[in-house]
């Protein structure tokens, strides 16, 4: 139902908000402790509001995967990307300063969330914006699950950067970045997937228990069909690869 869309989510956006104005407080009050120059903290500041603010972008984009049109999502995706490189290359070219070209990241994003707002209103209508003790409680009781894959996910991709600045150098950790960043690229493929496959898995897992165990069995074939050419064909060309980087 598409009241009941928009009034879910709404209470969903409410509590995002809340959290991220609570984030964004907590980040301008630790900054202004931080021992660096003013010109770096207004960096910090900027980069953090940007995390923020896509943060907002990535909850709109959750409407149509949760509504299986997670194209939508993926062109405001990448809508995003492009437009902020552009408008951060345009800069640097025109002269203009780090701060500003950095700064283009947190004004794009904020577009970008008046046009996912834009597209979720046509969609589902109004948000119902309404935060309350109880809802609050059940929304971050529902997504504490996500919450957890999502920070143990973030840790494992970076876990091997920090063990190796430590435990080597940070001359190490860069080497291994520049690396990981080619690998990085290929990882869009099972995000992108799992963007594709989650709603109708969540819809299977009430329906047909049957059919999602199909599903799986799919799925986990095809990620094995395309994951193991791949990962020999970097083996094989890694020594190259690492000579050309």
């Amino acid at each position: 139902d598409r009241d009941q869309v928009a009034m879910y989510y709404g209470r969903l956006m409410a509590v995002r908000l809340v959290l991220l104005v609570s984030v964004g407080a907590a980040l301008v009050l630790m900054t202004t402790f931080l021992p660096f120059s003013e010109k770096t903290k207004l960096l910090i500041i900027v980069i953090g509001a940007y995390q923020i603010f896509i943060t907002l972008v990535n909850g709109f984009g959750a409407v149509f995967v949760a509504l299986e049109s997670m194209h939508v999502t993926s062109l405001l995706e990448v809508s995003l990307r492009v437009t902020t490189a552009i408008t951060g290359i345009v800069i640097v070219w025109g002269g203009g300063s780090l701060l500003l070209a950095i700064s283009s990241l947190p004004v794009m994003t904020i577009l970008h969330v008046a046009l996912g707002y834009y597209l979720t209103h046509r969609r589902c209508g109004a948000l119902h914006l309404s935060v309350t003790l109880a809802g609050v409680r059940q929304v971050l009781g529902d997504a504490l699950p996500y919450a957890l894959h999502t920070l143990f996910e973030l840790f494992s991709s970076r876990v091997a950067l920090i063990f190796i600045g430590f435990m080597l150098s940070a001359g190490a950790a860069g080497i291994f970045n520049v690396a990981y960043r080619f690998v990085f690229v290929l990882l869009f493929i099972p995000v992108f997937a799992r963007l594709a496959i989650f709603p109708v898995a969540s819809c299977l897992y009430m329906t047909s228990p049957e059919q999602l165990k199909e599903l799986y069995r799919i799925t986990l074939n095809l990620a094995i069909v395309l994951g193991l050419p791949m990962a020999g064909g970097i083996w094989l060309i890694a020594p190259k690869l690492i000579e050309v980087l």
